[in-house]
């Protein structure tokens, strides 16, 4: 339930989904977050929900306002 992982406030600081699953953390949890992907400078590439996590790629499906965006796990940062 992404209820108890995510909620619709903003979070102090960006967290590298990338992180998380080094930390060994269930990225498949965060489907229904708000994540940034990021290009390698740090600017903001595009910004949406999480919709689909594809751990075999490393693709990480958002639902932006101008329609769904794939962006790999190391591009991506959960806002909020």
């Amino acid at each position: 339930d992404t209820a108890d992982t995510c909620d619709d406030s903003t979070l102090l600081e960006p967290i590298s989904l990338l992180q998380i699953e080094i930390d060994g953390g269930d990225i498949g949890a965060f489907v229904g977050c708000r994540v940034e992907a990021r290009s390698l400078s740090g600017d903001v590439k595009f910004v949406g929900e999480m919709t689909h996590w594809d751990g075999e790629d490393g693709n990480i499906t958002l639902l932006t306002a101008l329609g769904e965006r794939i962006a790999h796990i190391r591009e991506c940062f959960l806002v909020g």
